[in-house]
């Protein structure tokens, strides 16, 4: 795999003469600048006596938006040429195998056709092939959800139809799972329901916390908090690859009770790192700091450049005192960058305050046991094993020709690059055990690819006798149900069984292996290329809520006054819920009274009652039969004879979303889709 010294054959270009044959440090045209704004030679872009250009968009090639805005998806045509020659219309998506565009902008749904069990996932995105597309939404053939005609698939839809939770489908489930429920945080440019969402392994909401969290929420995971089981996130705004945020902690009620900040002159919590230690007492934040910063090493003269810097803390939870603090160019110079200004949807430009050049790339950090800290950078292609003494750096392990370190697969080496959530699992006097997420590409930087498929990593280093006869063994790699590349994002939580769970980043998926790499469940939340991602995606075993602050949900319905009822039940973010009680009656006053129970059945459990009750109300219930709330009084709801004609004794078919309506005043307006 070529290194980011080795010469060019295609793809970027020097950014300073605009030749594809080298880079631009062996450029020999150095004395002789290209501007990227009018692409004329011998000035720079801030002494370019032409118009200042529109900005284009990397992902169509327009102008006048920049790609986290772009309204046509991706995967056009030519993209613009800036340093390095941008994003060039060369690039081959991993998802169809076509030029023009990256897998994050395919609009193909597929990864090479195949599947991941069941009836598609990772291999196709339900379906991955043209006539044998299957639609998330109706689970029909020959189309995809976004062209689907049989409305919206949503949780609680008859008592709180504004839910918009992405319903997971598991297309793979075998024995050998860990026990415990799904944390994810679905977010995306064309999704407007992003927040912190909890699943059970069979795919069934447990919890939408859309509202409750009215941002992106990243990193959405179990965390210990003053001795009982909470949840901790980053509620986020997200400009360019990393987050303004903050991070939140939620007790099993999901009332915040505790916020974490950076402190000192940092920046805001980003979401790439927020993690409580020692049971709350203290938590780890990240942040990303633009500086002015000198990058001669990159040609930037006659003006201020500037480099954005990844940086993390540790923080007193309680006082929010700043115990440590670390920042990447006091000891990482930029030199050490894989990648380019301007060559990757988060690189940045590095010629203005609100784009800097993003060098580093900070995305995880781990605490060791013995006090220090594990960190990822994506930029550099390298983990560092930081002191905590003295700040500086033990150890950097990489396959990129910079690791303290060789690093081994048996006889030969093993390669990551663009890696994400590096952690450590044990470490003693002679050992450390890490895990981390290799993505192996980035999906714009083709000459660094390491790999076919993204993947995670158990590694060994070996330290006994010192850094000086140090060595990094690969123990384990597991890949995806099928081969595919995630160029963003992702996580690999390893289990207390030894089980693997992951998320898939910029594929919007998860699935968790056992020891031996077998695959025991697989699930998406989305279609490949629709625009909806994960930052990590988790699994706990311990987790349990009865919500102290809300009451069970409940929707009734009747054709008419003679006919059955149907009673929908639910309650957001219960877990203890085994059994539904209903109750009923014809009018208010009047003694409610038992009228049946069921079995709890997913987020939203149906029940038809052979009579008609004008009033109905549910009890949940718990495994122990202990009662545990009840719902408030509802009026079933029957339609008038107008809407007849749509009804049957289950329900209402969906008003159109196009077609001609008459107010009361006489007036005619237009349905819109």
């Amino acid at each position: 795999m070529a290194s980011f010294g080795a010469p060019q054959t295609g793809g970027r270009a020097c950014y300073n003469c605009g030749e594809t044959t080298h880079q631009a440090r062996e450029c020999p045209n150095k004395g002789n600048p290209t501007c990227y704004n009018c692409g004329g030679q011998g000035h720079l872009s801030r002494d370019c006596t032409e118009p200042t250009k529109d900005k284009s968009c990397y992902a169509c090639g327009e102008t006048g938006h920049m790609s986290r805005e772009c309204p046509n998806g991706g995967g056009g045509g030519a993209r613009s040429v800036g340093f390095g020659g941008g994003a060039g219309s060369d690039q081959e998506c991993y998802k169809c195998g076509k030029v023009g565009h990256i897998a994050r902008n395919c609009n193909q749904g597929g990864y090479g056709g195949g599947n991941f069990g069941g009836r598609g996932g990772f291999g196709g995105g339900y379906g991955g092939g043209n006539s044998q597309q299957s639609c998330y939404t109706c689970g029909g053939y020959g189309h995809l959800s976004r062209d689907c005609v049989q409305g919206q698939k949503c949780y609680n839809c008859g008592e709180r139809p504004q839910s918009m939770a992405p319903a997971v489908n598991i297309s793979i489930s075998q024995d050998g799972q860990a026990d415990g429920l799904i944390f994810l945080g679905p977010y995306g440019a064309q999704y407007t329901a992003s927040g912190p969402r909890i699943y059970d392994k069979t795919g069934n909401l447990i919890w939408d916390g859309f509202g409750v969290i009215p941002a992106n929420a990243h990193n959405v995971h179990v965390c210990q908090y003053q001795g009982s089981p909470h949840l901790c996130l980053a509620q986020c705004m997200d400009p360019m690859g990393y987050g303004v945020c903050q991070a939140l902690i939620l007790d099993s009620n999901y009332r915040v009770v505790q916020t974490v900040q950076t402190g000192r002159s940092a920046m805001p919590v980003d979401q790439h790192e927020f993690q409580l230690i020692d049971d709350g007492k203290t938590a780890l934040v990240s942040f990303y700091q633009t500086v002015p910063h000198d990058m001669n090493y990159f040609n930037y003269t006659g003006g201020l450049p500037y480099v954005t810097q990844s940086g993390f803390q540790e923080i007193d939870v309680a006082s929010g005192d700043v115990l440590f603090e670390w920042y990447s160019l006091n000891h990482v110079d930029i030199s050490e960058t894989h990648i380019l200004p301007n060559s990757s949807d988060v690189s940045g430009f590095g010629t203005s305050g609100t784009s800097g050049f993003d060098y580093f790339h900070l995305n995880s950090v781990s605490k060791s046991p013995s006090g220090n800290f594990l960190v990822s950078a994506r930029h550099t292609h390298t983990i560092y094993y930081i002191n905590a003494t003295d700040q500086n750096i033990i150890w950097k392990m990489s396959s990129q020709g910079a690791s303290t370190f060789p690093i081994e697969q048996g006889s030969a080496s093993f390669n990551f690059s663009f890696q994400h959530d590096a952690r450590v699992i044990s470490e003693n006097a002679t050992t450390m055990v890490m895990s981390f997420f290799d993505n192996a590409s980035n999906g714009y930087n083709h000459d660094l690819d390491t790999s076919l498929a993204s993947s995670s990593k158990l590694v060994a280093i070996d330290y006994g006798k010192g850094l000086g006869t140090a060595s990094a063994r690969l123990l384990r790699v597991t890949y995806p149900p099928l081969s595919t590349i995630s160029a963003s994002q992702g996580n690999a939580q390893v289990l207390e069984n030894g089980n693997i769970f992951h998320g898939w980043g910029d594929v919007p998926a998860f699935s968790e292996h056992t020891a031996n790499g077998t695959v025991v469940l697989a699930g998406e939340f989305s279609q490949p290329g629709g625009g909806m991602f994960s930052y990590r995606a988790f699994t706990f075993d311990n987790w349990t809520s009865t919500p102290s602050n809300t009451v069970p949900s409940v929707y009734t319905y009747a054709l008419n006054d003679t006919a059955p009822t149907n009673i929908y039940a639910s309650w957001n973010g219960a877990t203890t819920v085994s059994t539904w009680r209903y109750y009923g009656s014809q009018k208010i006053g009047d003694a409610f009274d038992v009228i049946g129970n069921t079995t709890k059945a997913g987020f939203e459990t149906l029940w038809v009652a052979p009579s008609f009750y004008r009033w109905v109300m549910v009890e949940a219930v718990a495994q122990n039969g202990t009662s545990l709330r009840n719902s408030s009084y509802q009026a079933t709801f029957t339609p008038s004879e107008a809407m007849l004609p749509s009804c049957t004794e289950s329900g209402c078919a969906s008003l159109p979303t196009t077609g001609v309506y008459f107010a009361p005043n006489g007036s005619v307006y237009r349905g819109t889709d």
